[in-house]
């Protein structure tokens, strides 16, 4: 029993998959072959043919799953499978279709149309007609007829004997049944109506939804149900209600703005692969667009299509417009790959990309192809819904629709555009043209049924007014420029700006190493029209002179990217030689993206001389030991007082040994002094003395990294212990000045509010000077220091007032101290008064060398002066008698 119940499950399981195997595909190949194929099918497989729908014969070598055959005449065809155990079971009808035009491929649905009740005619005075062929109704409404199997839409037409529309169909895609009704009636009106918004074939069901949502739309539906019952013809001109109600849905709000975009984003343009750039196209109708060598704005390209979503979203307008333009222009791929190199031969360079809508309007080749384009593109998205299948007669519409083109002044054509009347004086009188040329074209149903549909338009034309057509495209991104680099080594890029991003001085030592940096930044005159870092860009840095780049290796060009934030940096040698140093940044090979001199700089040797620290030299010390204090020395360049990077010399060591210099052996001489706050500026030593009694003496000299042996003064350097030579020539008679400048500031309060301030009514700069003829006997005090205690008296000896006007005489007194040590470094206090006003002047605690001027004259700057007046800034000068 159980074996038995196992048989027939398995039997009914083989069955089952035999039944679920019946997907079929049937096309023309050529204009002779046609290919039959059935796929994962379950049993054998067997071809059947007939020519009369009735009579059905196997097809000679048929039991196959592809086959590909040769008809002669209008044939159908099915697959039979069989399997054991089962009854046989048949694939959908495919149909290979004879018409004037060639051989069509079609298959066989299946529908039902229902008439509302009470209806003045019967479903068999009625006929189905495709536009293929036409067939007529069974007694309960039921029909077979034959389709174009190639469209993802059908339309279906229901006549009377007279040969009148009285009901449409319009199906997206395939069905199991082709319903006809007064609903699908309604829904197919709007659907081919001249002022519906064109749209891809996928969106055309979700479209429908919005204008079922209306209430005109079930009035519609009443006023099919209305012509219905009675048999009346679907597009007579006395059907007026009907016909604004069409209008009323027409003018939605949803549906005025035909193939608009008004969003931006509409093109982009990228870089691809190597010399190829990509264009892409999210908006609704088409662009065209060229590439021009930038140099000198020759193009290098033809006019290429880049097709709006509307046309791609339509095979069949997609057929239509291409019997029109030729099977070479682009309506099906939203992106153009161009590769500059391979297929135009592109050298290194800048190139433009000009992109247009079609209303630009500025003349271009590119633009009144965009504008044809579209022109062309509206018109077969519309002939799309009346048409069904055009290969049967389309040479012959292809030829009505470019007469009429052709005819079609371009400038009255530009004005219509702008006017937004393109549709009322162009497109409507050419799909009226159409519709008159359908018959005439074929005399089959393929021409037959465009030609009833085109009564549509007619009855538009005459009682509707156009005034409110949206029928025109239009967007901001009327045009859209791209600008590409093609690099030396053949790679695209977006075209960008190369700017400094970081300030280096006017002047420079030679050998010095800069760090310079750049920025690059999308050139915003161009597509995407922003400002903004461009990253990972390849270019090159080049240099001009005797400066090169340190990567670390050194080279005098290098090829570089930026960085995510479109940055770079690199090391530049300056020149050894006294010299102008120039770099240039740019994309190889593309002479617009030259930027001469993006840093510039001049390399010169400026005056220098070498700086002791107080108490560095001269120093007391024992032999063998460290000198208590370390040997500190610093370079100053003279042309700006400031110090000099110790980094630009090489420093060589010696010690005075039997007068003779030699090099310092190893360590345990010199060491680098712990304490040393500021190494780049300063040279700070440990010096450890010789075990031998008697001065030393050891010196540093300094050698420029360049080898160019730069003149410092005071090079070498050199330092000595014991007392100090140079002191004891200051023994003798000297005079001194003291030299103090301060402003006075008039100070006032007002007497008519309760504020007060400072204000320079009169400010006055005062210049002071000893009275008489004051002198200092240096005499030797604890061995190390010479003193002098003396009264001063000061006179002013130059007065200046900012307003003009005279200062007020002051009298200066001091009492001062003078001091200088055994190594040479001086000190001075001196207090006073300014008419009862105390003046500080002191270099006590900041021992300074003294500044010879001659070998009779000195001059000390004196750190720190204060008064009661106001700031001030002193020196004194030491004069040999």
């Amino acid at each position: 029993m159980n074996n038995l119940y196992l048989r027939h499950l398995r039997w009914l399981l083989s069955c089952l998959c035999l039944f679920m195997a019946t997907a079929l595909l049937g096309q023309g190949t050529g204009a002779k072959e046609f290919l039959l194929r059935v796929d994962s099918f379950h049993g054998q497989v067997e071809w059947e043919q007939s020519i009369d729908r009735v009579n059905w014969t196997a097809v000679a070598n048929g039991n196959v799953a592809t086959l590909k055959l040769t008809p002669t005449q209008t044939t159908l065809y099915r697959a039979r499978i069989t399997a054991p155990g089962c009854a046989p079971i048949y694939s959908n009808v495919k149909g290979a279709v004879f018409t004037s035009q060639g051989m069509v491929g079609a298959r066989m649905v299946e529908g039902m149309v229902t008439l509302p009740e009470g209806a003045a005619v019967t479903a068999k005075e009625l006929s189905v007609l495709s536009f293929l062929e036409e067939s007529s109704l069974r007694a309960d409404g039921s029909f077979q007829v034959l389709v174009p199997d190639s469209v993802e839409e059908d339309v279906l037409l229901v006549m009377n004997s007279q040969e009148q529309v009285l009901m449409l169909g319009h199906y997206v895609g395939k069905h199991e049944q082709y319903a006809v009704t007064s609903e699908t009636t309604a829904s197919a009106l709007l659907t081919m109506y001249p002022a519906l918004k064109p749209l891809p074939v996928a969106e055309k069901p979700g479209y429908m939804e919005l204008y079922r949502k209306e209430p005109e739309y079930q009035t519609l539906v009443s006023q099919v149900t209305a012509l219905n019952k009675q048999g009346f013809d679907l597009f007579s001109e006395q059907n007026i209600g009907l016909i604004k109600t069409l209008g009323a849905l027409a003018q939605k709000t949803f549906n005025k703005d035909r193939l608009q975009v008004m969003a931006t984003g509409a093109v982009y343009i990228r870089s691809a692969q190597t010399s190829a750039v990509n264009i892409a196209n999210i908006a609704d109708f088409s662009y065209s667009g060229r590439v021009y060598r930038t140099a000198d704005g020759v193009p290098i390209s033809p006019v290429f299509n880049v097709a709006g979503k509307t046309i791609r979203g339509s095979s069949l307008a997609q057929q239509i417009i291409r019997l029109m333009r030729g099977s070479a222009v682009n309506v099906k791929s939203d992106e153009v790959t161009i590769d500059l190199k391979k297929e135009f031969n592109a050298t290194p360079g800048e190139y433009e990309i000009r992109i247009r809508s079609g209303l630009a309007l500025d003349g271009s080749p590119e633009d009144d192809e965009a504008m044809i384009q579209n022109m062309y593109e509206w018109i077969s998205l519309m002939l799309a819904n009346y048409t069904g299948f055009p290969d049967v007669f389309g040479e012959c519409i292809a030829n009505v629709i470019n007469a009429e083109l052709n005819a079609i002044n371009p400038h009255n054509l530009k004005d219509a555009i702008v006017q937004k009347k393109a549709f009322e004086l162009y497109i409507l009188p050419i799909l009226k043209e159409v519709g008159k040329s359908a018959a005439t074209c074929s005399q089959e149903a393929a021409g037959k049924a465009p030609s009833k549909l085109f009564k549509m338009v007619d009855l538009v034309d005459k009682h509707l007014p156009v005034f409110w057509y949206a029928g025109e495209w239009g967007i901001r991104e009327a045009a859209v420029d791209g600008c590409q680099y093609l690099n030396a080594d053949y790679e695209t890029s977006n075209c960008f700006y190369i700017e400094s991003a970081k300030t280096i001085n006017k002047q420079y030592f030679p050998g010095d190493t800069v760090e310079i940096k750049i920025k690059a930044v999308e050139n915003e005159h161009y597509y995407p029209y922003e400002v903004k870092e461009a990253a990972f860009r390849r270019f090159t840095w080049l240099k001009k002179g005797g400066s090169y780049f340190s990567k670390p290796e050194r080279v005098d060009l290098f090829y570089d990217r930026t960085d995510v934030n479109g940055e770079a940096t690199i090391k530049w040698v300056l020149s050894c030689e006294e010299e102008v140093n120039t770099v240039q940044a740019w994309i190889q090979g593309v002479e617009e993206s030259l930027k001469d001199n993006m840093f510039y700089t001049l390399t010169r040797v400026p005056p220098m001389e070498v700086v002791k620290q107080e108490g560095s030299d001269y120093q007391e010390g024992e032999k063998g030991k460290k000198l208590p204090r370390p040997i500190v020395f610093s370079i100053r360049d003279l042309s700006d007082n400031l110090p000099v990077k110790l980094n630009r010399f090489n420093l060589k060591w010696e010690v005075l040994s039997n007068n003779t210099w030699v090099p310092v052996a190893g360590t345990g001489v010199i060491s680098d002094s712990p304490n040393n706050t500021n190494p780049l500026f300063m040279v700070s030593k440990e010096w450890t003395l010789a075990n031998l009694e008697g001065p030393q003496k050891v010196r540093a000299t300094l050698e420029d990294k360049c080898g160019k042996k730069w003149q410092v003064a005071g090079n070498p350097v050199v330092f000595s212990t014991g007392r100090n030579p140079w002191i004891d020539s200051l023994a003798g008679k000297w005079t001194y000045e003291i030299y103090t400048t301060f402003r006075e500031v008039n100070h006032y309060k007002s007497l008519e509010s309760s504020w007060e301030a400072s204000k320079d009514l009169n400010p006055c700069y005062f210049h002071y000077k000893p009275i008489g003829n004051n002198t200092v006997h240096w005499t030797e005090f604890a061995k190390v220091t010479y003193e002098l205690f003396d009264d001063l008296k000061m006179t002013k000896v130059r007065e200046q007032a900012k307003s003009g006007q005279d200062c007020t005489l002051e009298t200066q007194n001091y009492v001062g101290r003078w001091s200088i040590t055994g190594n040479g470094y001086i000190s001075v206090s001196l207090i006073g008064n300014i008419g009862g006003k105390e003046i500080t002047v002191t270099d006590q605690e900041l021992w300074g060398q003294l500044e010879r001027i001659d070998d009779n004259t000195y001059k000390v700057h004196i750190a720190r002066c204060i008064s009661e007046w106001d700031n001030c800034f002193s020196y004194g000068i030491l004069r040999r008698q």
